[in-house]
C-alpha cells in the first residue's frame, strides 16, 4: 500500500453548548473510526507513541484525552510500526472529535468533525449519517417500519472535509429498533436495506455507509457509533 501523507483541520462550529465530556483546559476528547473497507486492523500512533490498539473495519475507538494543539498520526498494521497511513492533524480543546479513515484503500481519505453530544432528552436519541461509499450515487436514507419508507436525508454524496462538516450535526428520533434503507436518488432503487439497529432515549449515534456497491469481498454495509 501506497504511505499516504493528509492535514486534517477540524472546522470547529461556533456556538455549540458545552460537550458533557469536557475535559480540563487544554485537552479534548478524540476518537477515530475506521470506516474503509480492507483497510486493518492497524494501530494508530499519535506523536510517536501507541494510541489505540488493532482498529479493525467499522471499529470505533471511544473517545480517549487528547491534548490540543498539532499532532503527527500514523497508521502501521496491527502489531509492526512501519506507516502505512500519516495524518497530520489540528486539534481543540473542551471539545469531542470524531476522525474517520475511509474511502478505498488505495486512496484512503480522513475528515474529523465536532461532536455535539448534548443530551437529546429523556423520550429522543440524536443520530447523523455521513455516506463513506465512493462508488455509490446520490443516495437517499431513511427507516423502514412495517413495509413504509420514511427519508430522513436526502441527496447524500460520497463525503468530503466540506460535505461531513456540513452534516456533523445531529437529528432527534424516537428511539426503538430500526430497520435503515439506502435508496438511489431520484430513482428510488434500493442499495441497502439493514436492520436490528435500537437507538435508545438519550443515546447519540453515528450511523454511517461503507464498502463498494460493486463488489462482492467489500459491500454495502451500515455502521453505526455510540456517542455517550
Amino acid at each position: 500500500m501506497k504511505k499516504l501523507s493528509i492535514f486534517v483541520a477540524l472546522l470547529l462550529i461556533v456556538g455549540l453548548g458545552a460537550c458533557s465530556k469536557k475535559s480540563s483546559t487544554g485537552v479534548g476528547q478524540f476518537q477515530v473510526v475506521n470506516a474503509s473497507a480492507g483497510f486493518g486492523p492497524v494501530d494508530v500512533y499519535m506523536d510517536g507513541s501507541k494510541f489505540i490498539s488493532n482498529l479493525g473495519y467499522e471499529d470505533a475507538s471511544g473517545y480517549l484525552p487528547l491534548a490540543e494543539g498539532s499532532h503527527v498520526m500514523n497508521f502501521p498494521s496491527a502489531g509492526t510500526t512501519t506507516s502505512l497511513f500519516d495524518v497530520n492533524l489540528t486539534t481543540a480543546a473542551n471539545i469531542n472529535q470524531t476522525m474517520i479513515v475511509y474511502g478505498r484503500t488505495s486512496s484512503l481519505q480522513v475528515f474529523a468533525v465536532q461532536d455535539n453530544i448534548s443530551s437529546p432528552g429523556s423520550n429522543k436519541a440524536a443520530i447523523r449519517f455521513f455516506q463513506l461509499c465512493p462508488d455509490a450515487p446520490l443516495l437517499d436514507f431513511g427507516t423502514l417500519v412495517s413495509g413504509t419508507y420514511t427519508r430522513l436525508y436526502t441527496a447524500r454524496s460520497f463525503e468530503n472535509a466540506t460535505t461531513a462538516s456540513s452534516n456533523s450535526g445531529f437529528s432527534t428520533i424516537d428511539p426503538g429498533t430500526y430497520t435503515f434503507q439506502a435508496k438511489v436518488n431520484g430513482a428510488g432503487t434500493t442499495l441497502l436495506t439493514a436492520g436490528g439497529f435500537t437507538l435508545e432515549a438519550g443515546k447519540i449515534y453515528t450511523l454511517y455507509m461503507s464498502g463498494l456497491s460493486a463488489s462482492g469481498t467489500t459491500p454495502l454495509v451500515l455502521s453505526m457509533v455510540v456517542h455517550n
